[in-house]
């Protein structure tokens, strides 16, 4: 599989989120457009990525994501960016800018289903300006995958989210489920889920999913033998590839195996790509409690061993 990155590009926020998986401090600081511009040129160019996608944070608060956009296009046409987005600063004129600086896809993520409850999940009354956002993306033609997440506190939303990203033309739905970490850690008690709860939500996923006709994806790795995938046939499930073929670059440049691992391997603006993805710490996260019962698993291939990150705290 060809590589893929996923820069953070700011790690600031609009929204108070008490699940936000972010490991780091929103004042932490960031590059600035030459910067970035500069490191994502060397990494793409040693890496030969496939995909860029900017999230954050919320990416729409760095101001010169367009241009870094357009300078990434015009040297590397062949990567297909996209933007990972709260929708909440998504206007159309902003759409059309990224559109025009050569965002190829669009995520848009939705926590709940009515106005009171995504402003008790997120401290912001964005709501409807979120479902203008997504009907305004698919208006443009963009691919569109609506995100939200398997938890605690949302899964009372689920088909009702599901339902409104059906409607307003969402190409894909992505099931996204809690991993205690950033400032999800601290309120892991509000948002974590037991197997049997994560198994009812799926259940229910799968059921809402049947009438769907688009993919709808659990994109944190679910293990096999603990969830057999067979029971959600209208899921779609994959393996994870963090560390492997998927990086996760933080707002000042350092490279990290995925965005849930705090663990920093080094700074892209020092040290070459190739170096830092060949430290033994790269094998250590990929190897996490993955048992030899697990390796010689003849499911091993499909699912990975799950999440690698969460496989860690286990």
């Amino acid at each position: 599989m060809s590589p893929g990155l996923v820069y953070e590009i700011t790690p600031r926020c609009n929204l108070k989120c008490g699940f936000c998986y972010n490991v780091w401090p929103r004042d932490m600081g960031q590059l600035d457009t030459a910067a970035a511009i500069a490191m994502l040129s060397g990494v793409l160019e040693e890496s030969q990525a496939a995909w860029l996608a900017y999230a954050g944070g919320e990416p729409l608060l760095y101001e010169g994501i367009e241009t870094v956009v357009a300078a990434v296009r015009s040297r590397f046409p062949h990567v297909r960016q996209g933007v990972a987005t709260n929708a909440t600063m998504l206007t159309p004129r902003r759409l059309g800018r990224l559109i025009e600086a050569g965002i190829k896809y669009i995520e848009i993520s939705l926590f709940a289903g009515d106005c009171g409850s995504y402003r008790q999940l997120t401290g912001a009354g964005a709501f409807d300006a979120v479902r203008c956002s997504i009907a305004e993306v698919r208006r443009h033609g963009v691919p569109l995958t609506v995100a939200t997440l398997l938890s605690l506190a949302t899964g009372q939303h689920l088909e009702t989210v599901m339902d409104i990203a059906f409607a307003l033309g969402a190409n894909m739905i992505a099931l996204n489920r809690f991993i205690p970490t950033g400032r999800g850690k601290i309120n892991q008690g509000q948002f974590a889920l037991t197997t049997d709860q994560l198994d009812g939500l799926l259940t229910r996923a799968n059921r809402k999913a049947g009438g769907f006709g688009i993919p709808v994806a659990v994109t944190l790795p679910v293990e096999d033998c603990l969830l057999p995938h067979a029971n959600y046939p209208n899921l779609q499930f994959g393996r994870c590839y963090c560390g492997e073929s998927k990086w996760a670059i933080d707002p000042l440049g350092r490279l990290r195996t995925c965005e849930q691992n705090a663990e920093v391997l080094g700074s892209l603006l020092e040290a070459s790509f190739s170096t830092l993805v060949s430290l033994p710490a790269v094998k250590a996260f990929r190897s996490n409690k993955a048992s030899a019962a697990c390796l010689d698993c003849r499911r091993f291939a499909s699912c990975g061993g799950g999440c690698r990150f969460a496989a860690r705290d286990a």
